[in-house]
């Protein structure tokens, strides 16, 4: 009784956290601290060490979605404990619908926001899930028999949303035209990004301030992110521990350093190599390779450290500088800033989703064997299958020159007998004039 009871002020306690940090006191966050079932939800969910920043988007998106739920039902008064059965299911299906913004047309149903039906679709499901624990606990049968019909139904009926949802996105993704980087744009990203951080590092060394060390922050955050086509939270999620562990051992050992070329030689002595945990919560930590000038910029980073950063217990080399934050900086927004910072051409294709599609798509070019592939799909933290569905887009050099030196052949009859010479030369990346 004594280890429940505990359990129970822990989660308490985390909850009191979660609902301090929430910026927007509002409609949606006294439902959030007030709705019994979405409460345990949450505490569950914080519990379980999820992200503050991921739950707090799940239950307010539960919030409004009750609130959607109370206007189409014209009932002020529900709750979410009181929506968990079977005689509500049209009215959150209906609150769904509204909130996701279903419509109808000759060509069918369109959704304008099937990725917030889905999420509603994920937070039903764990909101079923809690309630399920509440009357287990409280040795309810009466509401665990509901709820069992709940989930019945939830595994009947849900399909019929979601495939109107994945319709919808498929159908987005096959009209849009998507673009990758420019290669003049990342080239130049790259120089841009370099010569501002030596800059800085300079700088720092003579004339240490809160906004040469946070521009520094965000342009190796940034620099590390696009060089090793990485998700833009992993590289954020760098520790101070890490970076210890890091400095203190060696990337690789001398036996594996002496079998390599000279020049691979060369490379790795220069070159950090350290490990973050990857996308997902029982994910693999996945590899962050740091060039010369990151290094240098982190450890002028940690020189400074105790001036600018305010709460000392922050764990992340990229630490937000306001005080109490124990968060790092968003990735993303950093690559957008020193992308707009350095003028590019076309800035807005430069994301780390982008650059992760534009290595992906060009590596194409390059015939790779497959152990090569894996070696790359293994630093980008996902599978070659993944790797292939995903990320590779349709690659229009590809199109232009390999396939249609193949096209051209078999058009003209020569396919057969030039066999050998068009895909010798097509994976050397040559094209074959095979015209009459």
């Amino acid at each position: 009784m004594q280890s429940a009871a505990s359990s129970t002020k822990i989660a308490q306690q985390l909850f009191e956290i979660f609902l301090d940090k929430m910026r927007k006191k509002d409609e949606v966050f006294i439902i959030v601290k007030n709705d019994f079932l979405l409460s345990t939800y949450a505490k569950s969910l914080l519990e379980e060490g999820k992200e503050h920043s991921d739950t707090s988007w799940t239950v307010r998106l539960l919030a409004k979605l009750l609130i959607s739920i109370r206007q189409v039902s014209n009932c002020e008064s529900y709750s979410w404990m009181e929506l968990i059965n079977t005689e509500h299911w049209n009215e959150i299906i209906h609150g769904v619908k509204t909130l996701s913004e279903f419509t109808f047309s000759e060509s069918g149903i369109i959704v304008e926001k099937p990725n917030i039906a889905l999420k509603c679709g994920q937070g039903i499901k764990g909101l079923i899930a809690a309630a399920e624990g509440i009357a287990l606990r409280q040795n309810d049968d009466v509401l665990l028999k509901k709820i069992e019909k709940m989930f019945k139904l939830y595994d009947g009926e849900w399909a019929k949303t979601s495939k109107h949802c994945n319709n919808s996105i498929r159908t987005k993704k096959e009209d849009q035209v998507e673009l990758l980087p420019l290669t003049s744009d990342i080239t130049k990203l790259k120089e841009k990004t370099v010569t501002e951080i030596n800059r800085l590092i300079s700088e720092i060394s003579f004339e240490p301030t809160s906004g040469r060390y946070l521009m520094l922050s965000k342009l190796t955050l940034s620099r590390l992110i696009t060089f090793n086509a990485r998700r833009g939270g992993e590289p954020s999620k760098l520790r101070i521990k890490n970076w210890q562990n890091i400095c203190e051992g060696s990337s690789i050992c001398q036996e594996e350093l002496d079998a390599l070329p000279i020049e691979e030689r060369k490379l790795a002595e220069r070159l950090k190599l350290g490990y973050v945990k990857g996308k997902g919560a029982r994910s693999k930590k996945v590899p962050i390779i740091f060039p010369e000038e990151t290094v240098a910029a982190i450890d002028m980073l940690m020189q400074h450290r105790e001036s600018f950063i305010m709460n000392k217990t922050n764990p992340y080399i990229f630490a937000r500088l306001y005080k109490n934050s124990l968060k790092s900086l968003r990735g993303s927004d950093c690559v957008r800033e020193v992308c707009v910072m350095a003028e590019l051409q076309h800035a807005s294709l430069v994301t780390a989703t982008q650059m992760r599609k534009y290595l992906a798509t060009t590596l194409q070019l390059l015939d790779m064997k497959e152990t090569e592939l894996r070696w790359i799909t293994d630093h980008m933290g996902h599978t070659v299958d993944v790797h292939k569905k995903w990320y590779r887009l349709s690659n229009r050099a590809v199109e232009l020159t390999k396939v249609a030196s193949i096209l051209s052949a078999t058009e003209s009859g020569h396919l057969k007998k030039a066999h050998h010479v068009l895909f010798d030369n097509v994976s050397k990346g040559k094209t074959i004039q095979l015209f009459e």
